[in-house]
């Protein structure tokens, strides 16, 4: 199936093609945000952190929401880094446990989780966050909505809180496994300890920015698809997650007979055209202080386009 008509589908249809065919695991690792919302939101030259996550919050929620309706119904979501907060401040991380505070009890959740009949987890290293007394408030939290979503089948949402590194976490949870047990867990038991219930391979990776795959501890098996937006997270829409979908459906994962013959010029021009172009070679930034990626301006006959990108 080519672009233009998977992108003029219904998304009940699509939804059913990605039910059928995977993916079943996709990581939304948000970045951009505050650029986003400083670019979109801002009213006025003063950063209003309060205002800043209510404005996430509402786009987040509908990005998980376009996510899910495309048929895609287990998300792992890192949205706090132990790095982030370090290089933040105090300020910062207060209103980051505000944030974390409505993950759990704030209404535009709840109704979310309800809605979208979505079952949440948590998985990370909490005490990252904020002194023993805040740190097991977060975490009593997280239990109480984990608790509260239990039953919901339809879909999953895991969020990620510190989940950048996980050894740890997994050496303990081995530890006191072979002390119950006597023997060493196996991958999937691990898993299903560090996550709360059973997660299969990622099969798609999306965030923006410097290409990196992180937070996704146990279940990244290095065969995953990995797709770099241009723009920050918060402004992904539905076409282009449709584009990243089909990609991933008809040209990553399957195998298609070409004729090498027919086109191997135009192949061998286009790589010759673009061997200085790197994927993850960018610049900062001078007025923002941030890294973006270069724009390669690259040209590829029709003929090869065809032939060897349309295919599907």
């Amino acid at each position: 199936m080519d672009l233009e008509t998977f992108q003029h589908k219904l998304t009940s249809d699509i939804a059913s093609i990605v039910k059928k065919q995977g993916p079943r695991v996709c990581v939304f690792a948000l970045n951009g945000t505050r650029r986003w919302y400083m670019l979109e939101k801002q009213q006025n030259s003063t950063f209003d952190g309060r205002q800043y996550f209510e404005e996430v919050t509402k786009q987040l929620i509908e990005l998980c929401k376009m996510i899910y309706d495309h048929g895609i119904t287990t998300l792992v979501m890192p949205i706090i880094s132990p790095y982030l907060l370090k290089e933040r401040g105090p300020e910062y991380t207060q209103l980051v446990i505000q944030s974390l505070g409505k993950l759990t009890y704030g209404d535009e959740y709840r109704q979310f989780y309800d809605n979208y009949e979505v079952r949440v987890g948590f998985y990370g290293d909490f005490e990252a966050i904020g002194d023993a007394a805040t740190n097991d408030h977060i975490a009593r939290q997280f239990l109480q909505v984990s608790a509260e979503t239990s039953s919901h089948q339809k879909n999953r949402l895991f969020w990620g809180v510190c989940g950048h590194d996980a050894t740890e976490s997994v050496a303990t949870l081995a530890v006191k496994y072979f002390q119950d047990h006597g023997r060493v867990p196996s991958k999937s038991e691990l898993i299903k300890m560090y996550y709360g219930e059973p997660v299969s391979d990622v099969d798609l990776f999306i965030s923006s920015g410097k290409p990196r795959a992180f937070d996704m501890p146990l279940i990244s098996s290095g065969r995953e698809n990995l797709y770099f937006t241009v723009t920050p997270s918060p402004y992904l829409t539905q076409d282009g997650f449709r584009k990243i979908l089909h990609d991933h459906l008809y040209n990553r994962s399957g195998h298609h007979d070409i004729d090498v013959a027919v086109d191997s010029n135009s192949l061998r021009d286009f790589y010759r055209a673009n061997k200085d172009n790197i994927v993850g070679v960018g610049k900062i930034n001078k007025n923002w202080g941030f890294w973006q990626p270069d724009v390669m301006h690259t040209h590829m006959s029709e003929k090869l386009s065809k032939s060897f990108l349309g295919r599907g």
